[in-house]
């Protein structure tokens, strides 16, 4: 990419600005509260564009002086049904202004960045290394045959010389070493330390409510052998006595880095809470069962 395509993206950014709010100015007040049954009503969207313009301003910001940042995600539909955030009913004039002034302080910058800047890059909390690994571990603990990693960095061997397809953020180089992507040897590692073809998911072993997809705990088993991947490190309760012997023992595997906690002996009987050594979003662990 060029200088000067730089400058026509900034110009066409700014265009799209003025198309949006000439569009609004066809809005009557009582167009702005009309009932939407697949979607937002006109109010809703200018409180939510001025909401996403301003994240992602920040954002932009932050990729450039801070490279490499997290890059916080949010649940849009939950910021428009927050009572407090008032986007049924608050008065749109202040979303107006700070959509035009996010969108302002966004072009200027698009305009000043340089070529060597195009290739600063972030990761998100809602498509990084945990996503990654998170559907590793619960496609094949709930029974697939196996699982493809893909990056679209690597496959179309991406550079800034090269025009991307299906947004690429790296070059290929440097999405060779991704975490996501060193740590598929551990998912490997685990799956293989034990017996596969003897292998099933077995959901019924686990005590208590199911967890969201997001929060989702998976288990599978096999003649001598539990795993259970907890997502968010939540606890949860385990039917024990399904593998052979009056105790059994466990340890815990920390996807992110493969390393393993020490041993600990259990009762293998009646049921059994377990807790992960730390819990929230991107701390899942494995937890390993076996016999003594």
């Amino acid at each position: 990419m060029t200088n000067s395509e730089i400058i026509q993206i900034a110009t066409e950014y700014e265009e799209a600005t003025s198309v949006f709010l000439k569009a609004f100015e066809q809005l009557s007040p009582a167009d702005l509260d009309k009932p939407k049954q697949d979607g937002w009503n006109p109010r809703q969207v200018i409180h939510h564009l001025a909401d996403s313009e301003s994240q992602s301003c920040a954002r932009l910001k932050r990729l450039i002086a801070e490279p490499g940042s997290v890059i916080q995600g949010y649940d849009e539909n939950k910021w428009a049904d927050a009572l407090t955030l008032g986007y049924k009913e608050l008065p749109i004039e202040n979303s107006l202004a700070l959509f035009k002034a996010s969108r302002a302080v966004s072009v200027e910058i698009i305009k000043r960045l340089t070529i060597e800047q195009l290739s600063n890059a972030g990761v998100h909390t809602e498509s990084g290394a945990y996503d990654v690994r998170k559907y590793a571990y619960l496609d094949l603990f709930a029974g697939a045959f196996g699982h493809t990693y893909g990056c679209h960095d690597v496959w179309q061997m991406y550079d800034s010389t090269r025009v991307g397809i299906n947004g690429p953020h790296f070059s290929w180089k440097t999405a060779l070493d991704l975490p996501g992507a060193n740590q598929m040897k551990f998912v490997r590692k685990l799956m293989e330390s034990k017996p596969a073809l003897e292998r099933i998911p077995d959901q019924s072993l686990l005590i208590g409510p199911n967890e969201t997809p997001s929060e989702r705990i998976q288990v599978t088993r096999g003649k001598e052998y539990v795993f259970v991947y907890a997502s968010t490190g939540k606890s949860f309760g385990l039917k024990m006595g399904v593998i052979p012997g009056e105790k059994a023992a466990y340890y815990w595997v920390n996807p992110r880095n493969g390393e393993q906690s020490i041993r600990y002996s259990i009762w293998n009987s009646g049921v059994q809470t377990f807790t992960p050594p730390s819990k929230g979003y991107g701390l899942d662990w494995i937890m390993v069962l076996e016999a003594n």
